[in-house]
């Protein structure tokens, strides 16, 4: 890897930036019939966290390549010291994403305080129905209302959808949802 970020080439194409998709804790409100991890994980403590987000800062500048991190889990705003991290990431200059499920909106406003996150990627399965059956009664509308709140104040969204032969024919319809 190292070789590959100092060459700054992958395939023809420059390497400006490098990723770290950071899964801070596995817990979560919800119980997905999909899920694949619900083991409780030694969570790591803040000195630990903030160490990794200098390291990811550091590493970058030595590679001469924009540092991003995309905070997940379970549910990352479940992490303890999600707020340190966050704002150490955003002090540090590094561009920031979540990848989360819906949050309330006094987490949304707080997040918005600090610095928006590059994105806000929520994750549906499907229409309602299929949904719901996967993620619980009422995820369908509760992300589609969260999606509508967050993009009136501006904040940017992405959905993800994760291609099963059981959704497939709700794809199209999903996009125009």
């Amino acid at each position: 890897m190292s070789g590959l970020m100092h060459d700054r080439g992958f395939f023809g194409r420059k390497t400006r930036s490098f990723t770290l998709q950071w899964h801070l804790t596995n817990r979560c409100g919800f119980n997905c019939h999909h899920c694949y991890d619900r083991s409780a994980h030694a969570e790591l403590e803040l000195s630990a966290a903030l160490k990794v987000a200098a390291d990811l800062k550091n590493f970058c500048r030595r590679h001469r390549v924009q540092p991003q991190a995309s905070l997940s889990g379970g549910d990352p705003f479940l992490y303890p010291h999600f707020w340190g991290v966050y704002d150490a990431l955003v002090f540090a200059g590094v561009r920031v994403s979540i990848l989360d499920n819906p949050i309330s909106s006094a987490d949304l406003q707080r997040l918005l305080s600090y610095r928006a996150p590059s994105y806000f990627q929520v994750s549906l399965e499907g229409l309602r129905e299929h949904n719901d059956d996967i993620r619980g009664r009422g995820h369908f509308d509760h992300t589609m209302e969260f999606l509508k709140r967050a993009r009136h104040i501006g904040l940017e969204t992405h959905v993800m959808l994760t291609l099963t032969r059981a959704n497939l024919d709700q794809v199209i319809p999903l996009g125009t949802a």
